[in-house]
């Protein structure tokens, strides 16, 4: 997603496309989602930012809130436990501050299993088709 080239700093978000419509926030792997469900969303007529969070804590809140803001709606998508992970984190930052509609993408509380990455990604709907029906949800709940 990145080249060596790319800046990285700790607590800084990089926004990898702009967009209008809703922000799509992934972390990990799930960056590559991201900008694959903008692409199929952009097929829609749906503008979408992405933003790579490659750091949770701490948190970039002053992107995250401008997104929001901007955008009026937010999916958040990582390969890791719905709970106490990227999408807690974003909930948790924007709740208080500005109310618009997250979806967040991940894995329920449930024990992991071993097997071929892409199987396990599709099995708990870690995939770019989940991320673009998360933003249309977030979109028709704006």
């Amino acid at each position: 997603i990145t080249d060596k080239d790319a800046p990285f700093r700790i607590g800084k978000g990089q926004v990898m496309r702009d967009g209008d419509d809703v922000t799509l926030v992934g972390t990990g792997q799930m960056v590559a989602a991201c900008l694959e469900a903008a692409e199929m969303l952009k097929e829609e007529g749906v503008s979408a930012r992405v933003i790579n969070i490659s750091t949770i804590k701490p948190l970039d809140e002053t992107l995250l809130l401008r997104a929001a803001q901007e955008t009026g709606c937010l999916v958040t998508a990582e390969e890791h436990n719905r709970l106490s992970g990227l999408g807690s984190a974003v909930a948790t930052c924007l709740v208080e501050r500005v109310k618009v509609p997250i979806q967040i993408i991940g894995m329920d509380d449930v024990f992991g299993e071993s097997g071929e990455s892409e199987e396990l990604l599709v099995k708990y709907g870690l995939t770019a088709e989940s991320v673009v029906e998360a933003a249309r949800q977030a979109m028709r709940r704006r």
